[in-house]
């Protein structure tokens, strides 16, 4: 295969999500899909899986669609960036409902199995809102629905593939649900948008 990737989730049931494509990245818990969707694939299971077919460049996006975020410190979701094959390290966007109200949007980075929130904004996520991570050399950048929202710096994973972070610690898998996701380098014209988003 060959970058730009995509996968829209329509086809049987996997559990967990398509070894084919998919890889758990280490010591994280697995995703699964059902009903042409994408969630964890048990309660208290962070699940972080990359897509496997493509290396990407240091400087890559990765893009999910929310399609369910109930309310709950304890529920998120978002995309990956910098996914490491073979230590649990990773940045990510975790999205935390409720879907159309006061949600909050963090940047957080996993390395080595410790989590850092590298900063965090109150914002309205609705669903279908398209949560999009991108990482050029040292910088974060997220997006709901195209307009950025964040940006930081942060030089602790230099490579990695991209992925997917679902976390439901309380309620039922289906609290946080995604859908549609796309993952490519970064190009130059992405580059100057985010710079024009700041």
């Amino acid at each position: 295969m060959a970058l730009p990737a995509s996968d829209a989730f329509t086809r049987a049931n996997e559990n967990p999500l398509a070894t084919g494509n998919w890889t758990q990245v280490p010591s994280m818990g697995f995703l699964q899909l059902l009903s042409n969707a994408v969630e964890v694939q048990s309660v208290g299971s962070d699940g972080c899986q990359y897509w496997n077919p493509d290396t990407p460049s240091n400087d890559q996006k990765s893009q999910i669609t929310v399609t369910t975020l109930n309310t709950d410190t304890n529920k998120c979701v978002g995309p990956a960036v910098r996914c490491s094959t073979t230590v649990q390290s990773f940045y990510m966007i975790r999205a935390l409902g409720p879907l159309g109200a006061t949600a909050t949007f963090k940047l957080y980075k996993m390395v080595t199995g410790t989590a850092t929130q590298l900063t965090t904004a109150t914002k309205t996520i609705n669903a279908a809102d398209a949560l999009r991570l991108e990482v050029s050399g040292t910088t974060l950048t997220g997006y709901i629905a195209g307009v950025s929202q964040a940006t930081i710096s942060d030089a602790a994973l230099a490579s990695g593939r991209l992925g997917i972070f679902i976390f439901v610690d309380v309620g039922v898998p289906g609290d946080a649900v995604a859908d549609n996701w796309t993952g490519d380098n970064l190009s130059a014209s992405d580059t100057l948008f985010a710079q024009a988003c700041l």
